[in-house]
């Protein structure tokens, strides 16, 4: 009796996240247009062509009878694991100040009501950034989205800097993540960029997962067949860019074409700031994995062109630093570097000399705050205490000024006791050690600038 209630136990688990009649994964995108959003949605191939009833938001609640229905884009796709049908929709013409109210679905299965709204031209927004999910999305990632969200008033958009699984072909992870994000990922668009969790190994060769391209509808303006991972898009006064690092490591044509189509978009810039997001880090965050193939490609373009900001993940610790030779200083013309991790899975650092600020064994999120000439970064840890908060300001001949702002009284984490090496690596009792010197001179040299 026993053994049947476990195998009952065990298959409710892996079935919770497999696909029904009731639509699930449902995600919003933004599109190169502001006043354009894309929706996106799976269900079972048994569930019938699908629509998205939609309208703009009423106070009462007699939404379904004053709302349009539009027929949906629908295709079955074999994934890995599961075969599903996924939908798509494409939001056109909408208004700016206004918000929207949708639910996708069909027959007797529909979703849930959502509601998104288009914010006003004002050159002011907030969107947050986060690292690495990749491991227990459900269980332990869910609480920095949620704690993110509850601390953020009012968010544009959300940008995942790679590895949101751990398998890319895992149907289970991607329900996890998908759980996590929940009415959020509805709600408030999504910026995702590919991370080599993303990618699996097709007859030999890495390949983009198919959970990648059925569930995410980006800009397709990027270098031809990177069009799904290597895209831009203009939001106020920034510009985005979004990078396929992995790609870049595994094949240097890719690399050259994903670098001379980036110098294109930079020389051709017309926006005040230039935020990029990329999964592998220019600058590395821990002991013995610098991604210099990366940075030969892109450092010096970022150094020409006057990139802000660059978005990163990969090394499971935080960091937040510049270029080796401007750090420490208030004028500076390079971008700042973060590297982060939402996730649970920690990592050693390194404590190299471009750092200026470092955070181990944590779970963080940062709240980007853009307003005209001014960019405030505040990044948070997972139980909601303000760790780090730097802010940038752009004078009108195009030098940056840059401040500290809440650094005195929040004290760095620098913790390894549940730091590895990857793949369950103990870091040892020798290495803890090493490690504690190395931060303790890390801290000393802090102190003198």
């Amino acid at each position: 009796m026993l053994s049947v209630v476990l195998e009952v136990q065990a298959q409710t688990h892996e079935d919770r996240y497999r696909p029904t009649d009731w639509p699930d994964h449902v995600i919003l995108n933004l599109t190169e247009e502001g006043n354009e959003r894309t929706i996106t949605w799976r269900t079972d191939t048994s569930a019938g062509p699908q629509s998205v009833q939609w309208l703009v938001a009423d106070a009462s609640s007699n939404l379904e009878e004053k709302a349009k229905t539009a027929a949906a884009h629908s295709e079955m796709i074999q994934t890995e694991e599961v075969l599903a049908q996924y939908s798509t929709y494409h939001f056109k013409g909408l208004t700016a100040g206004i918000t929207y109210a949708y639910r996708v679905g069909a027959k007797e299965h529909w979703s849930e009501w959502y509601q998104f709204n288009i914010p006003h031209e004002d050159q002011a927004f907030t969107f947050l950034y986060f690292g690495d999910a990749q491991n227990d999305m459900r269980d332990l990632w869910s609480r920095c989205i949620r704690k993110a969200t509850d601390l953020s008033e009012e968010v544009d958009f959300m940008l995942h800097a790679g590895d949101m699984v751990d398998f890319a072909s895992a149907n289970r992870e991607w329900g996890e993540w998908f759980f996590g994000g929940g009415w959020m990922f509805a709600s408030t668009p999504q910026v995702p960029v590919a991370g080599n969790h993303e990618y699996v190994r097709k007859n030999g060769q890495p390949a983009l997962n198919h959970y990648w391209r059925a569930s995410f509808t980006v800009p397709l303006n990027g270098p031809a067949g990177l069009e799904e991972t290597v895209y831009y898009f203009d939001y106020e006064n920034v510009r985005f860019i979004v990078l396929d690092s992995r790609d870049m490591l595994i094949d240097d044509e890719h690399a050259k074409r994903q670098a001379h189509w980036l110098e294109t978009l930079l020389k051709n810039n017309d926006q005040k700031w230039t935020i990029i997001s990329h999964h592998h880090p220019i600058y590395s965050a821990r002991a013995n994995r610098g991604d210099y193939k990366v940075r030969a490609w892109l450092e010096p373009l970022y150094d020409k062109y006057g990139v802000d900001l660059v978005l990163q993940g990969h090394h499971h610790s935080f960091a937040r630093g510049r270029g080796e030779k401007e750090v420490g200083k208030e004028m500076f013309s390079g971008p700042v570097y973060y590297v982060s991790n939402s996730g649970p899975k920690m990592y050693d650092t390194n404590f190299a000399p471009w750092m200026e600020r470092v955070g181990t064994d944590v779970q963080l999120f940062h709240q980007v705050k853009v307003v005209d000439n001014t960019i405030e970064v505040l990044t948070y840890l997972v139980n909601g205490e303000l760790y780090d908060h730097i802010k940038l300001t752009k004078r009108a001949n195009g030098d940056k000024e840059f401040h500290e702002i809440a650094i005195e009284g929040i004290k760095e984490r620098l913790d390894f006791s549940h730091a590895s090496y990857g793949a369950d690596i103990d870091l040892g009792e020798e290495n803890r050690k090493r490690f504690k010197k190395m931060a303790e001179e890390y801290l000393r040299k802090r102190q003198k600038r």
